[in-house]
């Protein structure tokens, strides 16, 4: 994209990926994150929260209205949800192939998560369900938190 690095430019792809427009996994990054699953954030753990990518300053996600872009809490620099799985982080003027491969490897895992969220509510066809991922699972920087919370 003219005028931006290749790292704003990875992230604009990715974000308009997961966007509901094309994918919608972006809707089970924040089921995730948000662990919309539960009625209320546990009061004894720490709210979601990343590295700015402007400045490095660790901040909490707006976790309480779910949005899926926010600023610093520092800085002010626009975050998207879906620099929350940390995809460009490797990503610099020169680009990697390794970004590529990492959004394909968390969007085959997502559309997973996809499945097993939409089937939540359905007992009787998640016991009919056979779910295979059959490449090793990506969990990308910050998704070990999340993860294990959906699995209990």
């Amino acid at each position: 994209m003219p005028g931006i690095t290749v790292r704003e430019t990875m992230r604009a792809v990715v974000n308009s990926t997961l966007s509901p427009a094309n994918t919608g996994l972006i809707d089970t990054v924040g089921f995730l994150v948000y662990r919309e699953w539960l009625t209320a954030w546990p009061a004894d753990e720490a709210p979601p929260s990343m590295d700015c990518l402007q400045r490095g300053a660790r901040f909490e996600l707006p976790y309480k209205n779910r949005a899926m872009s926010f600023a610093c809490t520092t800085c002010g620099h626009q975050h998207y949800l879906s620099d929350y799985l940390g995809i460009c982080e490797v990503a610099d003027d020169f680009g990697r192939e390794s970004t590529v491969s990492n959004l394909r490897n968390i969007l085959e895992t997502l559309m997973l998560f996809d499945l097993i969220r939409k089937f939540r509510g359905e007992a009787e066809e998640v016991a009919r369900t056979l779910f295979i991922r059959t490449a090793p699972f990506c969990c990308a920087p910050n998704w070990a938190d999340w993860c294990s919370q959906f699995a209990r």
